[in-house]
């Protein structure tokens, strides 16, 4: 664990062109980004954050996490499992380190980091993105994983454990976090997301639950209860309900699993879905 000085400021990306740097780093090894060079004497900083990080400072932090992350399989392949168990230690470990400071959440701090200091945890969670007819593609969309966006693959993992806690985001599965985070009308409050997805996980665990058996995927499973949450929510807004109502609705849900999963296409996958 690094320990910084709790009035620290970071450097922040600026502009929308934050993402060209990204360019010349693209497609390259693990172990050469984990070294990538950094130059801190132009970067964007808080205009009235007088105790600024050094390069120093910047450079033995990401040393002690790549030592960190050599010890947890780095740059070992993972599968989609061993990815969200990734994001959660990650998570943890960001926030043990920068918890304290002023500009934790701030977005684009952590798009600096994810472009310049951290890069090569974003491609080994994420990858690169595609290129396309052979060129690297350009615009910030392309590089969301490194942007300001909440989709920035250091962002996420941190928020993971924010929204969270560790405890049930280490026993939620990555279809899970997704299920929440593609419906903002109500994943994107905080209290409800939490209850929404402990109630899942519980259930998961729960030998006598709908939730991922008895004919079900857990993915699938997942999917299919935010879906009806949204509809619900679209009536009667989450956000206004008392937390046993909203552990009484999910478990509702759970309950008529059966008669609202759709049967799998011959290929073994559901058929697609865009509600």
């Amino acid at each position: 664990m690094t320990t910084f000085d709790p009035g620290l400021h970071l450097p922040r990306a600026t502009g929308s062109a934050w993402w060209r740097p990204l360019l010349d780093l693209h497609g390259r090894s693990l172990d050469q980004l984990r070294n990538n060079r950094i130059d801190i004497r132009h970067a964007e900083f808080h205009p009235a954050g007088e105790q600024r990080i050094s390069e120093s400072q910047l450079l033995a932090w990401r040393e002690s996490l790549n030592d960190w992350a050599s010890d947890r399989s780095f740059p070992t392949a993972m599968n989609l499992e061993k990815s969200s168990a990734w994001d959660v230690k990650l998570g943890l470990r960001l926030l043990e380190d920068m918890g304290h400071l002023p500009e934790v959440l701030h977005p684009d701090v952590w798009c600096w980091l994810a472009t310049n200091l951290l890069p090569h945890f974003v491609a080994y969670r994420w990858g690169w993105p595609k290129p396309k007819e052979g060129e690297i593609p350009s615009g910030g969309d392309a590089w969301a994983r490194f942007g300001p966006g909440p989709r920035n693959g250091l962002r996420l993992a941190v928020q993971r454990i924010l929204t969270y806690g560790p405890d049930i985001a280490s026993r939620a599965s990555e279809q899970e976090f997704q299920s929440l985070q593609n419906r903002p009308a109500y994943g994107l409050d905080k209290r409800v997301a939490r209850l929404v997805l402990q109630t899942l996980v519980d259930a998961f665990e729960n030998p006598a639950s709908n939730y991922g058996k008895n004919g079900g995927t857990r993915a699938l499973d997942a999917n299919d209860v935010c879906i009806e949450l949204r509809l619900i929510n679209s009536l009667q807004p989450l956000c206004f309900a008392v937390e046993d109502n909203i552990v009484g609705t999910v478990d509702e849900i759970i309950e008529r699993l059966p008669y609202i999963r759709k049967p799998l296409a011959p290929t073994g996958l559901a058929s697609s879905d865009n509600r």
